[in-house]
């Protein structure tokens, strides 16, 4: 728990994620998804209802939050080589979830199926 922006003893929770594949181990994980971003977005959709949002350019903003977002992380040692930002696009019907988070581990740790099943050295 933390004290944040005036909430006392604030509790995170992240949600914890199982990967089920054919024939091999499933993959845990846990994520937590850009909930700015998201409502953002939703906004954007309505963004007739809103002048203020007129000359807003999604992309431009998600690209400022991230890169705020990075730094951020890199300066924590708490979060310093523990987490990693992976964009995912729910509005591609070509993108998996799954499928984004299993090419972000093997970029960043190509031997994790040796890990996974305890094979690694």
């Amino acid at each position: 728990m933390k004290d944040v922006a005036g909430v006392k003893n604030r509790t995170y929770r992240n949600s914890a994620y199982k990967i089920h594949r054919a024939n091999k181990p499933p993959v845990y994980l846990a994520v937590e998804c850009a909930t700015p971003i998201h409502t953002l977005h939703l906004v954007l959709k309505n963004r007739t209802l809103y002048d203020e949002l007129d000359g807003i350019d999604e992309a431009e903003v998600v690209r400022d939050f991230t890169g705020m977002l990075r730094s951020i992380i890199a300066k924590s040692p708490e979060c310093q080589n523990r987490c990693e930002i992976v964009y995912y696009d729910n509005t591609d019907p070509d993108q998996n979830l799954a499928d984004v988070l299993l090419d972000k581990i093997r970029e960043l740790q190509p031997d994790f199926e040796d890990i996974i099943r305890g094979e690694a050295n």
